[in-house]
């Protein structure tokens, strides 16, 4: 699991601008049943604008332009916090470190340069 506290930037007074991003594994067969508790316990008095929901749980078809939108206020969020607002379990980081660099062996030339 890893997500990012945000300030939204709205003007909107009906619900408090600090949520929430997040991504996680979650067995398929509980994905309502997640959501529903999730409501009950972070999201009891949020009132829907729009399509906007308190608790949305699908599947991420495009990693992208998600990890964009979620960190698209990541730094102004970091001023008004003090700190970072990008969390992530140690699972999700041992993934992701798999992940960087694995990329960074397929970008590296595969034969040494030669220097002069």
């Amino acid at each position: 699991m890893a997500f990012c506290l945000e300030f939204s930037d709205t003007e909107s007074d009906e619900n408090h601008p600090l949520h929430l991003h997040g991504i996680a594994i979650i067995p398929a067969d509980q994905p309502s049943r997640l959501a529903n508790n999730l409501r009950k316990a972070m999201a009891s008095d949020y009132r829907q604008r729009y399509k906007n929901q308190a608790i949305d749980i699908q599947p991420i078809s495009t990693p992208g332009t998600w990890t964009s939108y979620c960190s698209k206020n990541q730094q102004s969020t970091a001023r008004q916090l003090k700190s970072s607002p990008v969390y992530a379990s140690q699972s999700a980081k041992r993934a992701g470190k798999r992940l960087y660099e694995g990329i960074r062996a397929w970008v590296r030339p595969k034969t040494p340069r030669k220097t002069s």
